[in-house]
This record gives structure tokens, sequence and C-alpha cells, in this order.
């Protein structure tokens, strides 16, 4: 290892200790591990003029849940996921913005192929989209890396659906939307 550029922290509700180090040169980002429920990964990009302090903690990642936050130079987001028993994903991504938090809602009624989306109005910024698209990036190759290719499904949604806002154009208003199969109509 020539330079280290990451250190991966395993934090308990007692202590906190340095535990892995990892250089990104290898692959481009962080190797995951988990201790325990109470225990979170973080993930400190390699500053290569393009990330600004991108970091990106994940408290919690499992086959049925998945929840953190990351943070920038351009900004900050907090984001969880869940599979329920009956196929139902839910997701938000809450985003920092001037004067108030931005929500972002998801559902995907896998059984029945629905899907509802909500924004609550919101508009995005220039900077809320990189970091959404920095986040969606590095979520997605963390769990890949975790779960070793076999993504569980609210993880895959919730990066897809980050990625989608991400490429907003710009003065888009995010109202609430549902879709569902048309078959033949």
């Amino acid at each position: 290892m020539n330079r280290l550029l990451s250190t991966l922290i395993i934090c308990s509700t007692l202590a906190c200790q340095v535990s892995f180090a990892y250089d990104f040169e290898a692959d481009g980002y962080a190797q995951w591990q988990e201790s325990d429920d109470t225990s979170f990964a973080m993930l400190q990009a390699p500053d290569d003029g393009e990330q600004d302090n991108f970091s990106l903690r994940i408290q919690r990642m499992t086959h049925h849940e998945l929840q953190g936050k990351a943070s920038s130079d351009f900004g900050r987001l907090k984001f969880k996921s869940r599979l329920f028993a009956n196929n139902d994903v839910r997701f938000s991504l809450f985003l920092d913005a001037e004067d108030k938090e931005l929500v972002f809602q998801g559902y995907i009624d896998i059984v029945e192929e629905r899907m509802e989306l909500d924004g609550g109005g919101a508009v995005l910024t220039a900077d809320h989209r990189k970091i959404i698209a920095s986040t969606s990036t590095y979520l997605m190759k963390a769990l890949m890396k975790e779960f070793e290719g076999e993504l569980p499904l609210h993880g895959l949604m919730l990066t897809q659906m980050m990625s989608y806002w991400s490429h907003s154009p710009d003065d888009f208003v995010h109202d609430k939307r549902s879709i569902t199969p048309g078959y033949g109509q």
C-alpha cells in the first residue's frame, strides 16, 4: 500500500476504534464489515478532485434493511430502505435544503407491479443531484461487495431510484406519481 486513502471505522455504542484500513487504488471503494446492529461502516472517497470530500456512512445493511447517510462539500443526505414480508419495498431519501428538509419517498409493490414515488413537490438543485448520484454510485458498490452480487431487492430499488432522481432536469418538480402496468392498454 503506497498511500492510505481510506479508513473504515467500526464503532459500537460504547467505544470507537479503527479496525480496518483499505487502499482505494485497489478497486475504488472500501471493503465493508459489520460487527453488530449498533455498528456502522464509513467510507471516505478518494480525493481525486471530483468527489469533494464525499463520505458515506452505512448504519445498517442487511437483506431486509438499509440505512445511512452521506455528506460532502456540496450537501448532505440520509437514506433508508426496507423489504417487508409481503415483498413490498419502501424507501426514503432526506436532503438538506436551505430552509427545510426535502423528502423523497418510494413504495414498490413487487407482487402487484405497482410503484409510487413522491418528491413532495421538491425541485433538486445541481448540488442535490450531485450528492444523490455520488451516494447511489458508492452505495451500489458497497452493496455489490457486501452481498457478492446477490443484491437485496430494497437496496437495488433505492440505488436505482436515486440514480433516476439524480438525472432530473433543472426546475423539474417532483410531485407524487403512481406507475402501474398497462398490459396492452
